[in-house]
């Protein structure tokens, strides 16, 4: 899944469009260009996180971008020779010759394949570089919505083979493929290029697919965050409880290496409680993505296309239950306040003595 990050506000998304395009054309791969008439009222903008954030960016969300998702998708046509485009699967026959179609955040990469293999997981690739390289002319980024921040592979796990389907045929259904890893599309006989129409039947679902992904991985990454913290505030108080039981004349030397450890604990406890709201607040985003997403996936098979980038991240995004989290910091920060307040009344108790001796000490003698 691929998005645009940051577009210009002042531009509108036909102007946009057009630059694109032209940049698409400066490109010597690049062999036809096909940018329809843009309509701004029916371009959708958005915003994404980037993965894997920064420690401030997970606080913070300073880190979140802009994107756009034009009403049409942008056609081209490229053909670069295979020694030129990226090997990712080794002993892959490489395809020279590409249709494109990208919409903003969904590109459709299409080509002729052999019915009798399974698609070549290197093909395709080089047109998120050429993507890549025409945004950047128009000073905006391309961000790749991955399975995961380690994965190198920019487009969904499963691939789609395209079928001719029986007369009368009016709209296209998804199969399961007869090789691993691939959904046949049937699509209806009268369509003379059906990249066409399964780029359309698939735009608004593999949009709200990439939203989920794309808030999912932030919640993952803001949970493993707020376990991180909150097993450094553990580890800390459990360091501190160990000192008391070392030998009395240790005690100081440790207790001046933990120096500011109350500000150290503070600083974690609302790095947590930060984390839990920002957590609370997205994964309402994510449950209305979900439902908008099992809504559509559910017609005509749609699902397949999406079930090996789908299950795993899902489960664990549900499955987050905040509330040991919740109570585990809520205990030590009232572990925390009420030291300070035994402190505090200590030295009350203390100063209340010493100005009782010196009250007691002048009446006594004559004052």
């Amino acid at each position: 899944m691929l998005a645009t990050a940051n577009p210009p506000a002042k531009t509108s998304f036909a102007d946009l469009a057009r630059q694109i395009g032209d940049r698409l054309r400066d490109d010597s791969r690049v062999t036809d260009v096909q940018v329809p008439d843009m309509e701004n009222d029916w371009c959708s903008p958005g915003t994404i996180f980037p993965s894997p954030a920064d420690d401030h960016g997970l606080i913070t969300g300073h880190d979140e971008m802009k994107r756009l998702c034009f009403n049409e998708a942008i056609s081209f046509r490229i053909e670069v020779p295979a020694k030129n485009q990226r090997l990712v699967s080794e002993g892959d026959e490489i395809p020279t010759q590409y249709r494109v179609l990208w919409d903003g955040v969904t590109i459709l990469v299409t080509w002729t394949a052999p019915s009798d293999e399974p698609i070549p997981r290197s093909g395709g690739h080089v047109a998120s570089d050429i993507l890549r390289g025409a945004l950047e002319k128009v000073n905006l980024q391309l961000y790749v919505q991955g399975c995961s921040p380690e994965c190198k592979h920019e487009f969904a796990h499963t691939d789609i083979r395209f079928i001719k389907g029986q007369e009368g045929q009016k709209v296209v259904k998804y199969s399961t493929g007869r090789w691993t890893k691939e959904v046949e599309a049937t699509y209806p006989p009268t369509e003379s290029d059906p990249a066409d129409k399964v780029s359309v039947d698939l735009s608004l679902i593999a949009e709200q697919f990439a939203h989920l992904k794309n808030r999912g991985r932030r919640i993952l990454e803001m949970e493993q965050d707020g376990r991180s913290s909150l097993s450094r505030l553990m580890a800390t108080n459990l360091r501190r409880a160990e000192i008391s039981l070392l030998p009395w004349y240790s005690r100081p030397v440790q207790l001046w290496k933990f120096r500011g450890w109350r500000r150290q604990s503070r600083r974690l406890i609302s790095r947590v409680w930060a984390t839990l709201g920002n957590i609370e607040r997205l994964r309402r985003e994510w449950d209305q993505a979900r439902f908008a997403f099992d809504s559509r996936a559910a017609k005509r098979g749609r699902a397949k296309l999406f079930e090996l980038d789908y299950a795993d991240e899902v489960d664990r995004v549900s499955s987050f239950d905040p509330d040991l989290m919740r109570s585990a910091v809520q205990e030590a920060g009232d572990r925390l306040d009420n030291r300070a307040l035994l402190l505090v009344t200590g030295i009350g108790a203390v100063a209340g003595a010493i100005a009782g001796g010196i009250v007691g000490g002048i009446a006594g003698n004559g004052f």
